[in-house]
């Protein structure tokens, strides 16, 4: 049964992308929008990742859109600001999480002794940090940047839709009509 939903999940969203495809870039940005939202929340979900991370990579994926959307060429180049940005976000995020992770985490007294050379200075954070939450934070970071990419990728379909010359239903016409506007006009 899950496999019908899945299908059925993917033929409605190549369906409502093709729909606002035709009617235009602000139609298909108000489309992709919500499915890089929808992506950023099962992304998020299935790799057990925070709602801070599934909002960075929401948001993400929504100020690519608006990139492509204002800048003068419609280029997808237009998003690598905006993913250097995310990247940033990302990381500042995932470093703090991890300082939150960190002092949450009770120190033990039965940690194993390390030469003070190399171990971190005792009462800092960075001593009591323990393998669960790195590898939390790791996880986090992974979820975070593969859902940067992903929500980017859908981008690329607005930015190849949105160039100078991308045809529309609304702005193909019909050359009945054009020859009747002739004649009348």
């Amino acid at each position: 049964m899950p496999v019908v939903g899945l299908v059925a999940a993917i033929v409605l969203a190549a369906g409502l992308a093709i729909g606002g495809a035709a009617l235009g870039r602000w139609a298909l940005a108000g489309v992709l929008v919500v499915e890089q939202g929808a992506l950023a929340w099962a992304w998020g979900r299935s790799l057990h990742a925070s709602s801070g991370t599934t909002a960075l990579v929401a948001v993400a994926a929504a100020l690519a859109d608006l990139a492509v959307l204002v800048s003068h060429r419609h280029a997808y180049g237009s998003t690598a600001g905006v993913i250097g940005a995310a990247v940033a976000a990302v990381v500042l995020y995932q470093l703090g999480l991890r300082r939150a992770l960190t002092l949450r985490t009770p120190v033990t007294a039965a940690r194993p002794a390390v030469a003070p050379a190399a171990s971190a200075v005792a009462g800092t954070p960075a001593a009591a940090a323990s393998p669960a939450s790195a590898t939390r934070v790791s996880a986090e970071m992974i979820t975070a940047l593969s859902g940067v990419i992903l929500g980017v990728l859908l981008t690329g379909y607005l930015a190849v839709r949105t160039e100078d010359g991308a045809p529309t239903v609304l702005s193909r016409q019909d050359p009945t009509v054009l020859s009747r506007q002739e004649r009348h006009g």
